[in-house]
Formats: C-alpha cells, structure tokens, sequence
C-alpha cells in the first residue's frame, strides 16, 4: 500500500465522504446530528452540509426537511485525478498505482441536479464541487479475464483538495460546462463532460431548464443545442 495511505476498512463509512466531513468541520460533535427523521452529516447550529456523490434523488425528502430548519449546502466531491489500485480478493495483494485517465468534471454535478428537478435551487439550498487528487481502490472481481472490468471499488481516498466550485443560482452552472462546439450536439456534450449518453441528456435537460442552452434544429438525426449568449460567463 502506497505510504501514507489510510488502512483501508477501518472506517464505518468511505474514506472520502469521512475526509471530506472532517474538511468542513473539524468538531466531531457536529457530525451525524439527527434533525427529526433524518440525520445531517454536518449540522453547525446555523448550517446544515450534506456530503453525496451520487444518486441525489435519494436526498429530496431530507433535503425539504432541513430546509424548514435552516441553510443547507450539499457537497459533490469529485476526482479530478485518480490513482488507481487493486486488490486481489483471495490473496489481499494490492497492485497497479496507474494514473487514471478517467478524470470526474464539475459537469457531473448537472445531471444530480436533474435528479432534485424543482427542489434544486430552493430556497437556502446550496451546492459546493470539491475536486480531490485520489486514490481509488478496486477488487479484482470484475468479469473480463484479468478481472477488472466490472469490477467493485472498495474505497477511495483522498489525498489533496482544489479549489471549491460554488452553484447557488441557475446562472452559476454555465461555469460547470466543459468547451464545446456552437452548435453541439448530446453526444458532442457527451464526450466533452466525460458523461454517459444518458447522463448527458439529463444534463442537458437540466440546462435548458435552466435557460443555459436552447435547442435549435437537427444535425441528421441529432438535436442541437447552443449556448444562450445572456448566460456566458463574464
């Protein structure tokens, strides 16, 4: 194992969601605070932070409950770089440490949003991106014949973290979009944000919802979409 690399499994939750908590508040006693039916992982007496990094749909009913109680910010940890390596899961063998060039994008954070639908820019809701330098680690499970594709991850830890990317506004995405061409098409957006075809439609739909990207004609059997000038970034 890599020095300096936390012991994998020591922790009750991932290293990243832990590390991340620890990052915004230091005082044990303000993690894992229960708010009537649900518990916020950080709650400071005037603001509440939620650490996710996937599925945002599963947050909706929390989320409208601590919005009753005060300002809420959930952070999307991403990995802007990652290091990855395995785990031989009948030996505990752990090998690679190969830079990934699968790096996370704050674009990933659009079609999260897709999921929350109204309840994205609610009132005293937030969104932080924190990119991290990881290491992921993954058994050697997966179905191919050197077993690692498909397989499961086991953790990932942070090593370092970037500069925060604030969205408080429907107007504050823009700055989430990757270069693209004008006009673009989803698979044009697709491979620029580093999402799945699926993914990148529900961004897309965020966008438009949002009046970021308009759609305007066909490329063959592709929609395409252009920017709305009155949003660009100053």
């Amino acid at each position: 194992m890599p020095a300096g690399s936390p012991v994998i499994g020591t922790l009750g939750e991932k290293t990243m969601h832990a590390a991340v908590k620890a990052r915004l508040s230091p005082d044990p006693a303000t993690h894992e605070v229960r708010l009537g039916r649900f518990v916020a992982d950080i709650y400071t007496g005037g603001h509440i932070f939620e650490v996710q990094t996937a599925q945002f749909y599963r947050l909706k009913e929390k989320l409208a409950c601590f919005l009753a109680v005060c300002p809420v910010t959930v952070v999307f940890p991403i990995a802007s770089t990652k290091r990855l390596y395995w785990i031989d899961p009948a030996t505990g063998e752990i090998t690679g440490g190969r830079l990934s060039p699968k790096r996370e994008q704050p674009a990933f954070l659009l079609p999260e949003l897709y999921q929350l639908g109204d309840l994205a820019f609610a009132e005293g809701l937030s969104f932080w991106i924190v990119p991290a330098e990881t290491e992921e680690f993954r058994y050697q499970n997966g179905w191919s014949f050197d077993g690692k594709k498909g397989a499961s991850r086991c953790d990932q830890i942070p090593l370092s973290f970037g500069q925060t990317i604030t969205v408080e506004t429907p107007g504050d995405c823009r700055k989430l979009l990757p270069e693209l061409p004008q006009p673009f098409t989803q698979k044009d957006f697709a491979k620029a944000a580093r999402l799945s075809p699926r993914k990148a439609w529900c961004a897309l739909q965020f966008l438009k919802r949002c009046g970021i990207v308009r759609q305007e004609g066909l490329k063959g059997k592709a929609f395409l979409f252009a920017i709305n000038e009155d949003t660009a970034q100053p």
